[in-house]
């Protein structure tokens, strides 16, 4: 009922359910109280995990009618350590969305270039969604059993359909607790690896001069392996050697960094990669996308790990780039970071089980695990469209 859909959203106090329990039991409605709150652990489809790519799911294809959004009430992490260079994992409410900038790569007629929004949309979680962490799910006689982190000894959600939406690494180990396989997943590495001329950028036309200001959004695409991508800014003397990512964080994170760590060099390559325009300089920085395939392992335990390009495929892709553009000059040692756009986890597809479950749409996997390989370009935003379509 409509007051049901009230109690739904309020918080659970006594002072605020109370009376509208009340006014149901008045008219002689069963369903309130202890019923209403017991039926929200029975659905059609559960849906767990409501980010970038699982918001746009739940709003095309469920309902809160029928259906139940569990989203994880605990903090997201960020790994540092076992090969890993800053990758987060979302868990928080709604995942990795808050630190999506909303990049993607088009062609066009003169080649790639890189689009960025002037603002992203990113998704407010519904009051109705249910704030629980999901460990893992059970399948038998038609249904499903999602087994929730509580304080109450296999506390389970029920419903036919199970739709995985919390992101490429959690819906690997939500799969992985049931099926128990060793999986790989591949992530880019990004960072600076040298600086290049203004002039040769400006000449093969990848950005524009005009007076002061660059202008322009072209990338350099290279996607048979080692598949990359190039993206030329304006130089700024605070990257070399550094390893600092100043945009593994929120819109908001990364203009108090920029306030606390303030040089003109900085905040104009910044604000060139947000806009597309700057104050120009003679020598560009030049910065990788680069897909390395199966560097992130998730063994049976959840144990995860991360290996990091080898040195002498860096040294062999640096030549690369110098082939192409004569101006470029190295980085003597480049420390590149994770890129945050993980997919694969093609080893739990194999599985039976889940094999049957996805042939018959009991289950719906949002994202990875997937067969598709990442390649170089960024791969949020193409999801989103694919859901779209």
């Amino acid at each position: 009922s409509c007051v049901n859909r009230v109690c739904d959203i309020l918080p659970s106090h006594f002072i605020y359910q109370a009376p509208l329990e009340l006014f149901l039991k008045m008219l002689g409605s069963s369903d309130y109280g202890y019923t209403n709150n017991a039926l929200r652990f029975f659905g059609d489809s559960t849906q767990i995990g409501y980010g970038a790519i699982g918001s746009h799911y739940w709003n095309a294809k469920l309902s809160s009618n029928n259906d139940i959004l569990l989203v994880s009430p605990k903090n997201d992490i960020l790994l540092d350590s076992n090969g890993f260079r800053g990758l987060r994992i979302g868990k928080n409410r709604t995942g990795l969305s808050k630190f999506w900038h909303g990049v993607s790569i088009v062609r066009g007629q003169k080649g790639f270039s890189k689009n960025v929004p002037m603002l992203v949309h990113r998704p407010s979680l519904p009051n109705y969604a249910v704030k629980v962490e999901a460990k893992n799910f059970d399948y038998n006689d038609g249904a499903f059993k999602v087994l929730i982190d509580s304080p109450i000894e296999k506390l389970e959600i029920l419903s036919n359909k199970l739709i995985l939406a919390a992101g490429a690494i959690e819906n690997c180990k939500i799969i992985n607790r049931t099926v128990q396989k060793d999986v790989t997943l591949s992530d880019h590495e990004i960072g600076f690896i040298g600086t290049i001329n203004c002039d040769e950028i400006i000449k093969k036309g990848y950005l524009k001069k005009i007076g002061p200001f660059l202008i322009g959004r072209g990338v350099f695409c290279h996607s048979s392996s080692p598949a990359f991508i190039l993206d030329f800014r304006p130089f700024s003397k605070a990257i070399i050697n550094s390893k600092y990512n100043l945009y593994n964080d929120s819109a908001s994170g990364i203009l108090v960094k920029l306030l606390k760590r303030f040089t003109f060099g900085q905040l104009n390559e910044a604000f060139f990669n947000k806009f597309g325009v700057g104050v120009s300089s003679n020598k560009l920085g030049v910065f990788i996308q680069l897909e390395v395939k199966n560097c992130i392992s998730l063994s049976s335990n959840q144990t995860l790990k991360r290996k990091r390009t080898e040195k002498e495929k860096i040294k062999f892709i640096l030549e690369m780039v110098k082939n192409k553009f004569p101006s470029f000059i190295p980085d003597c040692e480049p420390y590149l970071f994770d890129g945050i756009h993980v997919a694969g986890g093609e080893e739990l597809l194999n599985d039976s089980l889940i094999k049957s479950l996805l042939k018959s749409g009991k289950l719906i996997i949002v994202g990875s695990p997937t067969r598709s390989s990442l390649g170089p370009f960024h791969n949020t935003q193409k999801q989103i469209n694919d859901l779209k379509n």
